[in-house]
């Protein structure tokens, strides 16, 4: 019953930090790939663009909608990291036709990339 009571505390405090995967609109898939299982860089959040981007815009109000937009803007992945990245949120749910997530990748691969492993 404690492990109980122990596992419920847990999950509640990790859904309440918005920590990844935690939120129900999120539910954990088994990865396809094992760009999964590696580490993500973090960096500052990126502030907007002078010109507006089209992907920054979709970023903002496509992945807002399970977490926050600036969990995006602060990672740094590899190109095929980002794309089975957006594959991947597609399976979980997010919204977005081919020319959206060309737009995405192509925000993603210019502003918030680094260099292959």
């Amino acid at each position: 019953m404690r492990r109980l009571l122990l596992l419920i505390a847990i999950t509640a405090a990790a859904i309440g930090l918005g920590l990844p995967g935690a939120a129900s609109c999120q539910p954990a898939l088994p990865s396809s790939s094992n760009a999964a299982a590696q580490p993500i860089e973090k960096q500052e959040t990126q502030s907007e663009p002078t010109a507006v981007d089209p992907g920054f815009l979709l970023i903002k109000d496509r992945c807002s909608a399970c977490h926050s937009a600036d969990y995006v803007l602060g990672s740094r992945r590899t190109a095929t990291d980002w794309h089975d990245t957006i594959l991947q949120m597609i399976g979980r749910g997010a919204e977005a036709n081919e020319s959206e997530v060309a737009q995405i990748q192509a925000y993603l691969e210019k502003n918030r990339l680094i260099a292959p492993r």
